[in-house]
């Protein structure tokens, strides 16, 4: 009986948590468009490792110029045009200034 009353307490405990995350997303303002991902892995498995540079392109002709996408828990924003690129570096870059600086920049 104590297993039962175990297993329905986890259960429960799971199924909040996921509620719990799932409203919080829904609370902060729209990510640009992308391909749905899986649960937890999101769009890992869509990515090629050695040339996701193709699988962004790709992303970018059918979601447009920026596309989102998760993998791994990780937050990715791709920008698949030099022009809008530009447009966000250099005319909105004080909104960017304390954002993560990727090491792509210094290439």
């Amino acid at each position: 009986m104590t297993f039962f009353f175990a297993l329905g307490a986890a259960c429960a405990t799971v199924v909040g948590l996921w509620v719990l995350a799932t409203w919080a997303r829904k609370s902060k303002l729209p990510y640009p468009p992308g391909p749905k991902g899986l649960p937890f892995i999101g769009n890992a498995l869509d990515i090629d490792r050695k040339r996701p540079h193709l699988t962004y392109t790709q992303w970018g002709k059918t979601y447009g110029d920026i596309v989102y996408t998760r993998s791994l828990g990780q937050d990715i924003v791709v920008v698949n045009s030099e022009k809008t690129a530009r447009i966000l570096a250099d005319g909105r870059s004080a909104i960017y200034a304390d954002r993560f600086r990727s090491s792509i920049f210094r290439m």
